[in-house]
């Protein structure tokens, strides 16, 4: 009985038949924010957001926030209030896209997102007076926001002045964690069993929260396809072979462009300090366990039990890299948790890949366990590990783009930057 409430549950969500996937539908938020002047705070839609008067039309330059996958314009927020404590004197122009939150990130195209974004910025460009062409923008994009922001410049890089992007924990390259199987998981949970126990998790509770998600993805969207329902496109592009994940690499890698693109990557593949697990109470039966379970998750995310990760994309992925790149293990052997590798990215010498470490991808760690591991897990992971609240990646990663962005009228090298800190991997 509760394999299949949970079923119907995580399908009735799938297909968008919840309350909340319905609501999102009308009343559509202003998306235009202008910090430095007076604020209110208003009730938009079904979210809280920060409205600010317009009193000037002095904005030096925009920040476009492109959230992931069935994320929220409010995603944005631990970033946002640290730019409103560092550039307010840049009267910066926050636009914050609402077009594709939620459940319409994972049933549109990227195109029709991309397509979507660019009117909201064209809007609001237009309502402060900013020419369209000239006003220089920076795009901050995180997870799947990586590949509508590629399909943004792809197709809109000529009417908009993108001066560059920031894609934070994105798979660049795809992942192909959304087919996993039964089999697959049943594999995970079996051979990570003693180490969820020690975490606080019930294996038989995050199989049947799998178990349930593999189903919605396996028959789910098959259903809601022969229903004409939904469509899955937003999810289907992350897939590697996607035709999306296609032009992240014409954008990124193949195209010759003046933008100054930051790419950045995270890895924590230790369920002891995720858990914050104090290692030198658990025995060595208990750490063997946690071994076990990191090598078994890590196969089920990435397919190789040695590769790294951030707990949903593959770090190579987010590096924008393949088998090319040499084994990543060994790379980041030493590293230390304040300490950023700087990766290069072939044929891309403007480009910057920063790669953290101790830094997570978002509060749902385990791939398709999220519709029930929250409830059962007693140590909840700290907001300061997700990515979105790094002080280290606002800090050393963020933070500096933005300044050479709009201080810089040319992109500036990888040796003209002063980040403070990297070290060259």
């Amino acid at each position: 009985m509760p394999v299949i409430i949970t079923t119907v549950t995580a399908a009735l969500v799938f297909m968008g038949c919840t309350k909340s996937s319905l609501s999102m539908q009308s009343n559509k938020p202003d998306s235009c924010f202008k910090p430095g002047s007076s604020s209110q705070m208003v009730q938009q839609s079904k979210h809280v957001k920060r409205e600010y008067a317009e009193t000037s039309n002095d904005a030096v330059g925009g920040i476009i926030w492109l959230h992931g996958l069935n994320g929220t314009a409010d995603a944005f927020d631990p970033i946002e209030q640290k730019l409103l404590r560092d550039f307010k004197a840049k009267k910066l122009l926050i636009i914050k896209p609402t077009c594709r939150e939620e459940f319409r990130s994972i049933k549109e195209k990227i195109g029709t997102q991309a397509k979507n974004v660019f009117d909201e910025i064209k809007d609001c460009l237009t309502k402060h007076g900013k020419d369209l062409e000239k006003f220089p923008l920076i795009v901050i994009a995180n997870s799947q926001g990586a590949l509508v922001a590629c399909n943004l410049y792809d197709n809109f890089g000529k009417k908009l002045n993108i001066k560059g992007m920031v894609l934070l924990g994105s798979p660049l390259t795809g992942t192909s964690v959304f087919e996993r199987t039964y089999g697959d998981v049943h594999t995970f949970i079996n051979n990570g069993a003693e180490g969820l126990g020690l975490m606080g998790i019930d294996p038989a509770t995050l199989r049947i929260s799998m178990d349930a998600m593999v189903t919605v993805l396996n028959f789910g969207k098959k259903i809601a396809k022969f229903l004409d329902v939904n469509k899955t496109a937003g999810l289907d592009a992350m897939h590697p072979t996607s035709p999306d994940i296609q032009t992240c690499r014409k954008v990124l890698r193949d195209d010759a462009h003046n933008r100054h693109d930051v790419i950045v990557a995270s890895h924590q593949d230790d369920f002891v300090k995720v858990a914050e697990l104090d290692e030198q109470t658990l025995s060595p039966e208990d750490r063997q366990a946690m071994r076990r379970l990191n090598r078994s998750y890590a196969q089920f995310l990435t397919g190789d039990a040695n590769e790294l990760h951030d707990g949903l994309i593959p770090t190579r992925s987010q590096l924008h890299r393949g088998s090319s790149l040499e084994d990543l293990t060994g790379l980041v052997d030493g590293q230390s948790e304040e300490e950023v590798l700087l990766i290069p990215l072939p044929g891309q010498s403007k480009t910057e890949m920063h790669l953290y470490k101790d830094v997570i991808h978002a509060d749902n760690y385990i791939v398709l366990g999220n519709v029930m591991v929250k409830n059962y897990w007693s140590v909840p992971i700290p907001k300061k590990r997700y990515i979105l609240y790094s002080e280290k990646v606002y800090e050393k990663s963020i933070k500096p783009a933005i300044e050479k962005m709009l201080n810089a009228s040319n992109p500036l090298s990888v040796d003209e930057l002063n980040m403070g800190g990297l070290s060259l991997g």
